[in-house]
């Protein structure tokens, strides 16, 4: 069965449904569902890449550290390493 041949089903609560069944509407709002997962999961894989840069650049800034870089200053903005 070739990729056009593929039936494209949407299950919802245990039922199953052909979307080559679907008002013209419905199968626009399928593929834009369709879209939107995708689109969620790129952003997924993004922030999981965001975060272990954030690690990263946490740990160099860390290698840096020396005893006299050491602030008593209260009045100051405050950046955590969960910022």
């Amino acid at each position: 069965m070739s990729e056009q041949e593929k039936k494209l089903i949407f299950e919802n609560e245990g039922s199953r449904y052909d979307v080559s069944k679907f008002t013209n509407e419905g199968k626009t709002f399928f593929l834009y569902l369709m879209e939107t997962n995708q689109e969620i999961n790129t952003l997924k894989k993004r922030i999981d890449i965001l975060q272990a840069a954030n690690i990263t650049l946490n740990s160099k800034i860390k290698e840096q550290f020396t005893n006299d870089m050491l602030s008593d200053s209260v009045d100051s903005e405050e950046v955590t390493e969960e910022s």
